[in-house]
């Protein structure tokens, strides 16, 4: 019995990598490309009354940048997977792509095996990101305090579980915090620095980080 394969938009400038995206999705079995655009701005006008399940966007486009076009098309194709593929690490970027509603980041080094791999595991509800992105966001949730004051505050012994993990600090590895931190209850990256945030465990620079806390 035939399964119903993955359907891949890319928005991305760059003629020779928007081509060769399409070109792996093509041939991959299990997927298949559904649009291709240049800039952000033909991708909004195209995308909406029909959705892809994932959509690959570059961060810098002629125009609107990626990181908006994530923004504005999270709120139209709510159910689409957002996954940043750019040669950007730096911690800004990072960030808001998360905030605009990236599900996903990855940078332009990944091999065609990784690419994949990430495109999957966005469809089943993961959070792919490069070792070195991975890395980057787990400096940011770092502690600054203690987590002395959760007792009797009122969260769960789930949410108390996080903040335990988070507080170890330095010994806690990119990929442990990753995997045990958004994986399950959350949702997503954006959404572990704002439950962090809210409970004043970590720091995190950067303002407007939606808030949402784990539910049992």
């Amino acid at each position: 019995m035939s399964t119903v394969p993955i359907r891949v938009s890319i928005v991305e400038d760059d003629t020779t990598i928007r081509e060769t995206l399409r070109s792996l999705f093509i041939f991959e079995e299990g997927m298949e490309p559904f649009t291709v655009h240049s800039t952000a701005e033909d991708a909004l006008l195209r995308l909406g009354e029909t959705c892809p399940d994932v959509i690959i966007m570059d961060i810098n486009l002629p125009g609107a940048s990626g990181i908006d076009c994530v923004r504005q098309m999270s709120q139209r194709c709510t159910a689409t997977q957002y996954l940043m593929y750019t040669v950007h690490d730096d911690d800004h970027r990072v960030f808001e792509a998360l905030k605009a509603g990236a599900n996903g980041y990855i940078l332009k080094s990944s091999t065609p095996d990784e690419i994949l791999a990430a495109v999957r595991e966005l469809h089943i509800g993961g959070s792919p990101m490069s070792a070195h992105v991975a890395r980057r966001v787990v400096a940011h949730l770092r502690p600054t305090g203690t987590a002395s004051n959760v007792a009797g505050s009122g969260l769960s012994e789930r949410e108390q579980q996080v903040l335990a993990l988070l507080a170890e600090g330095p010994d806690v590895s990119a990929a442990q915090v990753v995997h045990d931190v958004t994986v399950g209850d959350y949702t997503d990256p954006a959404t572990v620095i704002a439950f962090a945030e809210t409970c004043d465990v970590v720091t995190f620079d950067h303002e407007h980080v939606p808030t949402a806390l784990l539910s049992e």
